[in-house]
């Protein structure tokens, strides 16, 4: 594991315009990741992004992760944050393929000013990236006791912002398995 510094200078090379104070912030959260995932033993079991799982004991709680396709997610969250293929023409839309009649023509950037580059993404979507969620669940002796997701998450973030996702999709679990076992038992 490289240390604080060394994290911090790589991110300042990798991300010049990252305010250094922000880039010190992020070496100390990766650092903190890691050290989470050795005490916990937690790894991802599966293909790329997709259908993977986890699963770790923490807090007295067996805990389990999983990351889902999220149909929705294009129309949730890539229209408002990347745009979307339509049959008309608007200020701002780059032509997209004006001679398949089988497809829609143009695309309307959601910020234009990146235009450019969020065709790319748009136009990759599917064969290089998808949405995906993260569900957790806590359980104690084989009963589930909490649950949290999250949704629109793009499937090439990688494993470490999947992982933090996951860890703090826990750590809502846990309060909301704590909460009904006091709720079940009057105990913790």
């Amino acid at each position: 594991m490289d240390s604080k510094a060394n994290i911090y200078r790589s991110l300042r090379r990798e991300l010049p315009f990252l305010p250094a104070v922000m880039a010190w912030r992020a070496a100390q959260s990766q650092i903190d990741l890691h050290k989470r995932i050795r005490e916990t033993g937690f790894a991802w079991e599966g293909n790329f992004s997709i259908e993977q799982k986890a699963a770790w004991e923490e807090q007295g709680f067996t805990l389990t992760a999983r990351v889902v396709s999220d149909d929705l997610g294009w129309y949730e969250e890539g229209v408002e944050c990347i745009g979307q293929f339509q049959d008309q023409w608007v200020p701002g839309a780059i032509e997209h393929d004006r001679l398949n009649p089988r497809i829609l023509t143009w695309f309307v950037p959601a910020f234009p000013e990146n235009g450019k580059t969020l065709y790319r993404r748009a136009c990759s979507y599917g064969d290089d990236w998808s949405y995906v969620g993260i569900e957790v669940s806590a359980h104690r002796a084989g009963i589930e006791l909490g649950t949290d997701s999250v949704w629109g998450i793009e499937s090439d973030t990688g494993d470490d912002y999947l992982t933090q996702v996951a860890f703090d999709l826990a750590d809502e679990a846990i309060v909301t398995a704590n909460k009904s076992l006091k709720d079940l038992c009057g105990c913790n």
